[in-house]
């Protein structure tokens, strides 16, 4: 279980836990859970039947990998009622899908199943089922070194020169002023949008406090300003 608050990089954490994994080499599925509903909950996840066709659901395309449940607590199907259909097969590395005409078909559970929300993960599921997922990583905001590296790292893969102290000046302005948490996503963000401003108005691909105020300004909403 992955939790933190939007923006944080559980996926992206997600992602690099799988490629460090033993299965790195084996598929890696994200299902966001907002697509989950009553009605296909067994189809996405089992998979399903079309003219005689068996279509793989999430577990069998995750077979041997990792799969990914984002946003988990964002479904309309209740969290308890997704783990508890779950209990089974993770017990016994294996599931059954019940197809319309009644055949069964064996569906192998041979993954790293990784649940990621920005929810308390106690507003999930009471105690006794939290202790049935073994291992929960909290992800917090970024300190100012880390989002420093984040940004200047990004910067440079965008082609964006960070002209003298802009980015002290964003830390102060937007963050330390307005007591707004900082999110890894920020950097990726605001620097995108700066340099499509440049690209817009074929001025030159640097971060300078002026390009900030106009991306802080439309990325936030005015939010930083309160």
């Amino acid at each position: 279980l992955i939790s933190g608050e939007p923006g944080t990089g559980r996926s992206a954490f997600a992602r690099y836990m799988h490629g460090l994994s033993r299965r790195g080499d084996e598929p890696l599925t994200v299902v966001t859970s907002a697509s989950i509903t009553d009605a296909n909950c067994e189809e996405q996840l089992l998979g399903s039947e079309q003219d005689d066709e068996a279509i793989a659901g999430a577990f069998e395309r995750a077979s041997g990998g990792t799969l990914v449940i984002d946003d988990f607590g964002r479904q309309r199907v209740s969290p308890t009622d997704i783990l508890n259909r779950w209990i089974v097969p993770l017990e016994r590395r294996e599931d059954f899908l019940t197809l319309p005409n009644g055949r069964q078909i064996k569906v192998p559970f041979q993954q790293t199943l990784v649940l990621a929300t920005n929810l308390e993960p106690t507003s999930l599921v009471d105690e006794a089922f939290l202790r049935r997922i073994p291992y929960k990583i909290e992800l917090p905001d970024p300190t100012d070194q880390a989002f420093h590296t984040v940004f200047m790292e990004t910067a440079e893969k965008m082609d964006l020169q960070v002209e003298g102290d802009s980015f002290e000046y964003l830390i102060e302005t937007c963050y330390k002023s307005t007591g707004m948490p900082a999110r890894y996503c920020h950097a990726r963000d605001l620097l995108f949008q700066i340099a499509n401003l440049c690209e817009l108005h074929r001025a030159p691909r640097v971060v300078t406090r002026e390009t900030l105020d106009i991306v802080i300004r439309n990325y936030f909403a005015g939010e930083s300003q309160a």
